[in-house]
């Protein structure tokens, strides 16, 4: 379990790993990366209530999101890892003993992972059993292929269950900070995918919550547009070392270049803009109505007034 600044959410994360009903022995590692809420208290407290499950890495000092996977990673002493971040939680007493099961019974599987709930926080809304309701087909096997092609993620972190010790978690974090990639959880399942089988049980083990900021959703639209070019540097880097299959290149190509306009303009970006378009246009690639809609209302000004007046109208019949 990796926490930082989750005092609102992580009693309900170390409970959800406490209801575990099992047959073998568990142990949850905590790496709390000197929180600077009441995070580091609530860890101390389980940990005394709880020593024989709960084992608590507590950094002097922050080491970031990265440094903090990477030595909980290592700390983990079992045959199997699963993971949950400190603002998530399971929903499924056998979550553990399903996916330990399916793995001792399928040894040429390295990974497993379920369906999820989604939850707004904001808005308290939730999405439950998210794959199926949105009716999304969700490979098993070898599925390098279909994690490398967007815009697939389906993958949920707080819904794995892999097995230890198949990624050298030290070259992974080294390379993950040289090439300054920030999605990691990606760069791991096509690392774990390039050589082994991950399955997938259609069933809801587990709650993801999508808070207002983080890593992965923000309205600050450059760090949005930096996290996109993460995600694309990635899908690149494997791609070009490990694929080379040309539909899947043009399937990157075009999903590039649409959120590259819509990036560009959320930030007003025209430059930026001009260089997503030059790419529908020289390669004769259709572009959506809504991408050409972005950038007609960057480059025509009167345009661009009607449409934020339409969303003006938009966000004042939501209130």
């Amino acid at each position: 379990m990796l926490t930082y600044n989750h005092e609102k959410y992580i009693r309900q994360a170390i409970e959800s790993v406490l209801m575990q009903e099992t047959d073998f022995t568990y142990e949850l590692v905590i790496s709390e990366d000197c929180s600077t809420d009441r995070t580091t208290a609530i860890v101390r407290d389980y940990v005394k209530k709880h020593p024989h499950i709960i084992r608590a890495i507590l950094n002097p000092e922050n080491l970031g999101s990265q440094e903090n996977s990477r030595q909980l990673f290592k700390a983990g002493n079992g045959a199997y890892i699963a993971l949950l971040e400190g603002d998530d939680f399971w929903i499924d007493p056998l979550k553990l003993k399903k996916q330990v099961d399916f793995l001792d019974e399928h040894p040429d599987y390295a990974m497993v992972h379920t369906d999820i709930n989604l939850l707004y926080e904001r808005e308290k809304k939730v999405i439950e059993d998210y794959h199926k309701t949105k009716r999304i087909r969700i490979p098993s096997g070898y599925v390098f292929d279909e994690l490398l092609t967007p815009p697939s993620f389906f993958i949920k972190t707080a819904t794995v269950l892999m097995k230890n010790n198949i990624v050298d978690y030290d070259n992974f974090y080294d390379h993950l900070q040289k090439k300054k990639w920030v999605l990691g959880d990606l760069a791991l399942w096509l690392t774990i995918a390039r050589d082994h089988k991950i399955a997938y049980l259609p069933e809801t083990t587990s709650t993801y919550r999508l808070l207002e900021e983080s890593e992965s959703r923000t309205r600050d639209p450059i760090k949005n547009h930096q996290f996109h070019q993460s995600i694309f540097d990635i899908r690149y880097h494997f791609w070009e070392q490990f694929s080379n299959d040309p539909l899947i290149k043009h399937k990157l190509d075009k999903e590039y270049h649409q959120v590259l306009l819509g990036d560009a303009f959320k930030m007003g970006d025209k430059m930026l803009g001009e260089k997503a378009y030059r790419y529908f246009s020289e390669n004769e690639v259709p572009m959506p109505m809504k991408h050409r809609i972005k950038y007609w209302t960057m480059h025509k000004p009167l345009f661009a007034f009607i449409a934020n007046r339409i969303i003006d109208l938009k966000n004042f019949f939501k209130k």
